[in-house]
């Protein structure tokens, strides 16, 4: 649940003087005879203001502060806000005028009631599935991997909303999603887990509005979904989610694909983190590394013939841990070709 804390509007940013007051209804101080205008945060009582940083530097001494040092500022410190500050909750109808398209900054909270499970870094939202069938071909989706079970994620896949994707940064990542039984005992399996790869991307407005900002949700395949929900009617339930590390069979798996001298690899099957951050490749015929740029969802492309060479990689995970792959394809490849780590995993 999002609510609007308040908004604040900074008439002109500034150092103030050290002997300026911070009294919103003192006279604005003046330097060299020019008249400033004070910062002001109208109506803002979630924030508590202290004249200790002003005194300070006024007790200094303008010549002895250090050459470029700025005069005394007010230092402000959030008091309780739910105690402070009268917070109305925001609508879905209400998110696009109040935060969207405000002409001033908003200050907003999220925030969701939760006991239990959430003190142990486990994370509400809401799952719906997808009908397919058991095809590879059906499973694939915005982050490139056509076939999940030639990319080494098997069935259990799922679809984030845009709170959980970050435009494809996610993708290959992992997430324990747990039903809430206590919330929904009718259609919930009590104590029923289930590790889910992300694959795809759930656009707003999708699933009666469910994917829409700031809701965090996933849309699963079903054979994800009903190891954690009954079979009926519900189509969407409440669970608990956190990210986990994801546990994979083999090396990770660079795919091939572009055509000609533009060259673009699909990285999948990533143990550890899963989701990958980072990609630079480097040719036999070169001696520095490429920054490849994501081209979309897990495929990098980089901006240099590569064709004929020895390929080595170097991936960088969103929890910041890399590993180097040397010659891991041969000079032989071609689009198309998936090329193995043998072995060689993040964990």
């Amino acid at each position: 649940m999002a609510s609007l804390l308040d908004s604040v509007t900074v008439t002109r940013v500034f150092s103030l003087p050290i002997a300026a007051s911070i009294s919103s209804t003192s006279a604005a101080p003046s330097v060299s005879g020019r008249r400033i205008s004070p910062v002001r945060f109208l109506e803002f009582r979630g924030l508590k203001c202290s004249r200790s940083l002003v005194a300070q530097s006024a007790s200094l001494g303008a010549n002895r502060r250090p050459r470029g040092a700025r005069g005394g500022r007010i230092a402000c410190e959030a008091q309780d806000t739910t105690a402070a500050v009268e917070v109305p909750n925001l609508s879905d109808s209400e998110w696009q005028t109040q935060v969207l398209e405000s002409d001033v900054p908003v200050l907003v909270e999220f925030w969701a009631p939760c006991v239990g499970m959430c003190s142990n870094g486990w994370i509400r939202a809401h799952a719906t599935y997808y009908g397919v069938n058991d095809s590879p071909a059906s499973l694939g989706g915005a982050c490139g991997y056509d076939n999940p079970y030639h990319a080494g994620f098997g069935a259990h896949t799922a679809a984030l909303s845009g709170a959980l994707f970050r435009s494809g940064e996610s993708c290959g990542g992992c997430y324990q999603v747990r039903c809430d039984f206590p919330a929904d005992p009718k259609w919930c399996l009590r104590g029923a887990a289930v590790t889910v790869t992300a694959t795809n991307f759930c656009p707003s407005n999708n699933n009666n509005g469910w994917c829409n900002l700031p809701r965090h949700h996933f849309d699963m395949s079903s054979p994800a979904f009903f190891r954690i929900a009954r079979r009926g009617n519900e189509g969407i339930v409440p669970v608990f989610y956190r990210r986990v590390g994801c546990k994979r069979r083999g090396g990770v798996r660079f795919t091939m694909r572009g055509q000609g001298n533009f060259n673009m690899v699909m990285i999948s099957n990533v143990g550890g983190g899963g989701s990958v951050r980072a990609v630079a490749v480097r040719g036999s015929k070169g001696k520095t590394w490429l920054q490849m740029t994501r081209n979309w969802g897990a495929n990098w492309q980089s901006s240099g013939d590569l064709r004929g060479q020895r390929l080595s990689f170097k991936v960088t995970l969103t929890d910041r841990k890399t590993q180097t792959f040397l010659n891991v394809v041969p000079s032989s490849w071609w689009f198309g070709q998936t090329f193995s780590s043998r072995g060689r995993q993040f964990v």
